[in-house]
């Protein structure tokens, strides 16, 4: 593949046609006027129609499958990750009753005990402490690298007048 504004082989060029050629000859025989490629299309969405909208809400169903008709089910893959409506439907449903049953325990929590007090203080002051430790370690090495390339410009200038 050649890089952009980088010419193509010769061969690449021909390869291209003769692809191109052959694409436009099986149309040309295959739908002999203009509106038939578009009516095949349609056609075959309008045959697989049902099909086409069960997948598309998520759903699949197993050709190997012995049973008649065919049962659809959600689809295990996509279904599961939220990627179809049906799956970001359950997805929705399911947090929904996540946080009514989490926001129902919380007038019966027990009150923080003296433990858990102390053991959050003491996680805040660490947090607290670790953060400013991490800015000033930013900023001393901001300061750092503007006094070596300071120092450098000035040791060129030395260097120069040396010469």
């Amino acid at each position: 593949m050649p890089k952009p504004n980088e010419p193509e082989s010769p061969l690449h060029e021909q390869v291209k046609a003769e692809v191109e050629k052959a694409t436009a000859s099986w149309l040309k025989s295959r739908f002999t006027d203009p509106d038939s490629l578009t009516k095949h299309v349609h056609a075959t969405l309008d045959k697989e129609r049902d099909v086409i909208i069960a997948k598309l809400l998520g759903f699949e169903h197993d050709k190997w499958s012995s049973r008649k008709p065919i049962d659809w089910e959600v689809d295990h893959c996509n279904g599961r990750a939220g990627e179809s409506s049906a799956g970001q439907f359950l997805n929705e449903k399911g947090k929904e009753a996540v946080k009514a049953w989490l926001e129902s325990l919380i007038p019966n929590l027990p009150p923080p005990s003296k433990q858990l007090e102390e053991a959050a203080l003491k996680e805040y002051n660490e947090t607290f402490r670790r953060h400013i430790m991490e800015a000033v370690r930013a900023r001393a090495h901001e300061n750092a690298s503007s006094y070596i390339k300071a120092l450098a410009l000035t040791n060129l200038g030395q260097f120069l007048k040396n010469e």
